[in-house]
């Protein structure tokens, strides 16, 4: 489930509409809807004022689905290796 996705789902489980959380976040009912359907990406102030809006958790908007892998592209000088790493699993890198 995508960002917009869980905007919309947490939304019309407290039975808000698009409208009503425009009102209470100062945004726009098409920027409202262009998030849920994923056509625009809010800003970091955006997301503050629709999650304070319908009372959610920034942490459960952002949350990744419900998969036990994150995929994390690490790009060397001349090749691209790729790493996949289970929930918990940690990784250090120096940059130089």
């Amino acid at each position: 489930m995508n960002l917009g996705q869980r905007i919309k789902e947490y939304r019309c489980r407290i039975g808000l509409s698009q409208r009503e959380v425009a009102r209470r976040s100062g945004i726009t009912v098409s920027f409202i809807s262009q998030v849920e359907r994923g056509v625009a990406c809010p800003s970091l102030k955006s997301l503050v004022n629709i999650a304070m809006a319908i009372g959610a958790r920034i942490s459960y908007l952002l949350e990744e689905d419900d998969s036990d892998f994150y995929k994390i592209e690490i790009i060397k000088m001349d090749t691209r290796e790729r790493m996949i790493l289970k929930k918990g699993d940690s990784i250090n890198l120096d940059i130089i």
